[in-house]
């Protein structure tokens, strides 16, 4: 009787074990990961160009001594085009450009012929870019010219001197680009070949569009 009880329990814990060592669980499937998409290229490298318009005003200013009040530059528009190449290091954006605006504002004060003419400019600009969008300052050298008609004669008036301002442009569909930017000249002549120097200081608020090749 004992007999056939182990011999029965015996066969019972090897018919369990075998079932228990057979068990196979499911093997779980990883969940794909989608790649993420590849980002815009927004590079600021090469050649750019464009057209702009521009808000323009202006204070004369001079050191040498004078009599009662300076004339002031009537408040005008003028359109522009300008042309530039930058390069890319990172974020950091460099490069130079020229811009020439059809200015033609009168002043204030000064015979009623007497125009603040063409200005040319030849900037160097520096900038960082936050992907499409690019923040910059500039410094350069421009020239214009004062010119016209006076009650005893004509002026023509040679001016250069610094440049400089701020500016952001933007890009649109990675190739053309919109921008805003404040400028200011200050441009000087020599009074009847003296040590004295006069002119305006030319301001400009200015709205770009452009397309960078």
């Amino acid at each position: 009787m004992s007999r056939a009880i182990a011999f029965g329990l015996a066969a019972t814990f090897i018919a369990t074990a075998a079932t228990a060592g057979s068990y196979d669980p499911a093997v779980e499937t990883p969940a794909v990961i989608a790649p993420a998409k590849a980002a815009v290229d927004t590079s600021w490298a090469g050649f750019y160009g464009g057209v702009s318009a521009n808000m323009m005003s202006g204070d004369f200013d001079t050191n040498a001594p004078v009599m009662g009040g300076l004339p002031e530059m009537d408040d005008s528009t003028a359109a522009g085009l300008f042309v530039g190449y930058n390069w890319q290091i990172n974020n950091i954006v460099f490069g130079g450009e020229l811009d020439y605006m059809a200015l033609d504002a009168g002043f204030d004060g000064a015979a009623p012929g007497v125009k603040q003419d063409e200005v040319l400019e030849l900037r160097g600009r520096l900038g960082y870019s936050f992907g499409n969008i690019l923040a910059y300052g500039f410094v350069g050298y421009a020239q214009s010219e004062i010119s016209g008609p006076t009650p005893t004669g004509s002026v023509s008036l040679d001016e250069d001197g610094i440049a400089y301002g701020l500016g952001a442009d933007m890009l649109i569909k990675e190739n053309f680009l919109v921008g805003l930017e404040w400028s200011r000249r200050e441009l000087t002549y020599d009074v009847m070949g003296s040590s004295y120097e006069a002119g305006p200081d030319v301001d400009s608020i200015s709205l770009r569009l452009g397309y960078k090749f």
